[in-house]
């Protein structure tokens, strides 16, 4: 019984030596087959990093702004009407995930369509040159959001799917910080139109926050003339006086909603494509693929025959 399995052992240790050299013996007799193979992948990977476009990125690191007037804000209420009525506020960081989808909403793109060159860079760029720094574009300059129409290539849907495919935009759990990342055919546009991202979201969070602290203050001074009541007067007055340190911070203060720790940049370097990588990668692709198309050619072809 051992005998049998020993000789069964050696038979299948003989048969596996048997394949390996007939798979190299196979491979050496059509090795130029897949050198043609290997040579056509890289050089259809060389003309296509040649052809495509070029994009550069530029990147920014931010983090929400946790201001001490809106803990001043939640304090104040806490120790006056918020207590008076049974409410329990908790103070929370700020949202990274929701200002990350902020970003990215329709309601903030159009927003920075409204600012000069903005559009054409999105919809009508077409090639940076790196001598004059200077952009082509295929059509003429000076688009508007008047010029956004449905169902044509100047689409409002179309120009903010391509605002989603140059953004990239994410927060890691836990860290507190959004990595933004900007992609274009030209490096200036790139750091410009990030810049502008940061600065455009600060603006829109002060004008939201600073409309809605008139607005309260405008009614609390009301209720505040009205009220008998000392112990309300007392609250409204915090209440007052917490919108009023909002206002303050909201007016002297350039990144109001997120600080940059990492301030965009014109990049130097290429993003895409990188050459190099990409011939390598094809190169091993038609490497991987020339190996089964040789050995699946050789046993079919012997299949045939035994038949």
């Amino acid at each position: 019984m051992e005998n049998n399995n020993q000789e069964k052992s050696n038979e299948s240790i003989y048969n596996e030596e048997i394949n390996i050299k007939e798979i190299l013996h196979v491979l050496k007799e059509y090795f130029p087959v897949q050198l043609t193979i290997i040579g056509f992948f890289a050089i259809c990977s060389v003309l296509y990093s040649l052809i495509v476009s070029e994009k550069w990125t530029s990147s920014a690191i931010v983090v929400p702004v946790s201001s001490s007037s809106n803990i001043g804000q939640i304090s104040s209420a806490q120790g006056g009407l918020s207590a008076l009525a049974g409410i329990n506020i908790n103070t929370k960081a700020p949202d990274t995930s929701l200002i990350v989808s902020s970003l990215k909403s329709r309601m903030f793109f159009e927003t920075l369509i409204g600012f000069e060159g903005v559009l054409d860079n999105i919809m009508s760029f077409d090639s940076y040159d790196r001598a004059t720094k200077k952009s082509s574009y295929t059509r003429k300059t000076g688009l508007k959001r008047s010029d956004l129409v449905a169902n044509t290539d100047l689409s409002f849907q179309k120009a903010h799917t391509r605002y989603l495919s140059m953004l990239a935009a994410s927060s890691p759990p836990r860290s507190g910080m959004i990595y933004i990342d900007v992609s274009h055919g030209s490096p200036v546009f790139a750091k410009d139109f990030l810049e502008l991202i940061i600065q455009e979201f600060n603006s829109s969070a002060r004008y939201k926050d600073v409309k809605e602290s008139e607005e309260a203050l405008e009614y609390l001074y009301q209720q505040l003339s009205i009220v008998q009541e000392s112990a309300v007067q007392v609250s409204i007055s915090q209440l007052i006086e917490s919108e009023l340190k909002k206002l303050t911070f909201a007016n002297v203060r350039t990144n109001y909603a997120i600080d940059p720790i990492d301030v965009p940049y014109v990049p130097e370097l290429r993003s895409f494509p990188k050459r190099k990588q990409m011939v390598l990668t094809a190169t091993f692709i038609g490497l991987i693929l020339s190996t089964i198309v040789v050995s699946g050619f050789f046993y079919f072809r012997r299949a045939i025959q035994k038949t």
